[in-house]
């Protein structure tokens, strides 16, 4: 381990001291590039709609479904439970 330091320091000397050329882009590359940019369709407002409402409308259908599972999960629930009231309205009211 004591020769580490003089071989990373030399290797690094090393890696400082080379030169790698840049390279270089294909003649007219940037020109091919803009064209083929500008050539594209733009997208129009019903097509970028027409995608976010398909996802609004599949979040709607899962938000629909999750609040029915749970509503329906209370509704099958089984247990006697006590009157919330213990005198009916009927019973409090005087009729003629």
């Amino acid at each position: 381990m004591r020769d580490f330091e003089p071989r990373w320091q030399a290797l690094a000397a090393d890696a400082r001291r080379a030169q790698t050329p840049l390279p270089q882009m294909p003649f007219g590359f940037a020109t091919r590039v803009l064209a083929r940019a500008a050539a594209a369709p733009a997208e129009t407002v019903e097509d970028i709609l027409g995608s976010l409402s398909l996802r609004a409308l599949l979040a709607a259908c899962v938000l629909c479904a999750a609040s029915a599972a749970y509503a329906c999960a209370d509704m099958l629930d089984t247990r006697l439970e006590r009157p919330a009231f213990e005198q009916t309205l009927a019973e409090e009211l005087s009729w003629p």
